[in-house]
């Protein structure tokens, strides 16, 4: 990990949360998937120890807080990328409705949302005649 610059610090205190920054006031299962969102997007930082309001909290931080934050977090490919913009832009799209947004083969997008689901990225909900995907 590295050493953030104090001034760095107070800098993105003051800007706030945003696309790309994210406050923790104190760990809870929230922090993963914020890691996982910003692993799939074009990243960010997460300031642990720092309330909603911008305030810096006193956060002892143990060996077992670390331990969740030593695994990596989910690393999508560009194309997995790709295809999780098209199912959050419409989750109700089929394979073949994805595979021509992105002009690649229907076979490809089944591969890869397999591919996805596998590393619980992704999710149906439902049948292939009335079901959606969902982002985890």
């Amino acid at each position: 990990m590295n050493e953030m610059d104090p001034n760095e610090l107070t800098y993105l205190i003051k800007q706030g949360e945003g696309y790309n920054l994210e406050f923790k006031e104190s760990f809870s299962d929230s922090i993963s998937r914020d890691m996982c969102a910003f692993a799939n997007a074009n990243g960010g930082k997460i300031l642990p120890g720092v309330s909603d309001s911008g305030e810096v909290r006193d956060m002892k931080i143990t060996n077992k807080l670390k331990s969740p934050l030593i695994t990596p977090p989910i690393q999508a490919t560009q194309l997995e990328t790709r295809i999780l913009e098209q199912i959050s832009e419409n989750p109700k799209a089929t394979k073949k409705e994805i595979a021509e947004k992105l002009q690649i083969k229907t076979g490809t997008v089944k591969e890869y949302l397999a591919r996805l689901k596998k590393k619980k990225l992704v999710t149906r909900i439902g049948n292939t005649r009335t079901g959606q995907y969902k982002t985890l």
